[in-house]
């Protein structure tokens, strides 16, 4: 009998972004693209600080994001929440052109 499951693409990743990625202490978040095919996807990566546990894994987590500033600052931040677990807060400075590049990503098709 056939497997049903679809088959889930094969994703490559950049090598010296994910050795940096795990140099890092956690927790961290990296910021990157991810290409499979024609395809190109924003990436954000969260590295804890410790497991999650099973239950906690099961439910999901909640994300949020927001832009703050002023006439001369401005700073983006996201939370990673995980139920009854811990929340995770990061701020990205949106002038880092990586930041930029991934953040402002958008898809374009041509019609």
């Amino acid at each position: 009998m056939a497997d049903a499951r679809p088959k889930l693409p094969e994703l490559a990743v950049n090598r010296p972004f994910m050795s940096a990625f795990l140099a890092e202490d956690p927790p961290c978040l990296a910021l990157g693209m991810v290409e499979e095919g024609e395809n190109r996807c924003a990436l954000l990566a969260l590295r804890l600080d410790r497991a999650l546990p099973q239950q906690v894994s099961a439910v999901g987590f909640s994300f949020g994001h927001a832009l703050f500033g002023s006439g001369t600052w401005e700073v983006v931040h996201f939370a990673f929440a995980f139920y009854g677990f811990a929340t995770y807060n990061v701020l990205v400075n949106p002038s880092d052109p990586v930041a930029q590049t991934v953040l402002v990503y958008r898809r374009t098709r041509s019609s």
